[in-house]
């Protein structure tokens, strides 16, 4: 039903990444009375995931939306509403901004929506922080204030996104986590740093309404 491969130029100690296998898709597929490319199975897409420069960046971005997922599920009045992946947002703001992920978090009475940007290190300091003109063009233009959230892979990188932005945008309110905050104690919980804070205080994800 699944199939699994270690990624190349890996050492021993490598976990194994696994995807769906053929037999996996038609089952799914049937479930739901799709064939298995309407259910969006790709098989050459997925063999070809092994050879992708960036699939510590895809795993990581989907690492992020399982804890959001989970979060929500086990938090009290709580739903992840909304989660567009990456093609969605390009096609809908790509004109701007192209963020790897966009989300709707409604808790309770109060509703968050957020674009995140996963960011592994591997670009310069100043593209990324070369994002936040785009995000201010988007606000601006729409008239909305949307949050914009980091997820990091260390605290190297969280930190010098905080240094870089060290004035809060009165367009763009930036916070930022790293992935394992992300992943214990989780979403919801006060792990969000608000760039520009001189405090350095965190935040609850439903605080930052």
């Amino acid at each position: 039903m699944i199939d699994h491969f270690l990624p190349p130029h890996t050492d021993a100690r490598a976990p194994y990444h696994w995807v769906l296998a053929d037999q996996g898709a038609q089952v799914l597929a049937a479930l739901q009375g799709l064939t298995p490319h309407e259910l969006g199975h790709r098989p050459a897409a997925q063999r070809a995931l092994r050879l992708n420069s960036h699939l510590g960046h895809i795993t990581g971005l989907a690492e992020t939306y399982v804890c959001f997922f989970v979060s929500a599920r086990a938090t009290p009045g709580t739903q992840l509403q909304r989660w567009w992946p990456e093609a969605r947002c390009r096609a809908t703001w790509g004109h701007h901004v192209r963020p790897d992920a966009y989300l709707r978090w409604r808790q309770n009475s109060v509703t968050v929506d957020a674009f995140i940007e996963y960011d592994t290190g591997s670009e310069p300091l100043a593209r990324a922080i070369a994002k936040i003109d785009r995000y201010r063009a988007l606000a601006e233009e729409t008239e909305h204030r949307t949050p914009v959230l980091f997820v990091v892979t260390g605290s190297k990188r969280l930190t010098n996104i905080c240094r870089s932005l060290h004035t809060p945008d009165p367009w763009v309110p930036v916070h930022v986590t790293r992935i394992d905050q992300l992943t214990h104690p989780g979403p919801a919980r006060p792990i969000w740093r608000q760039v520009g804070d001189a405090t350095c205080s965190v935040r609850a994800l439903v605080e930052l309404a």
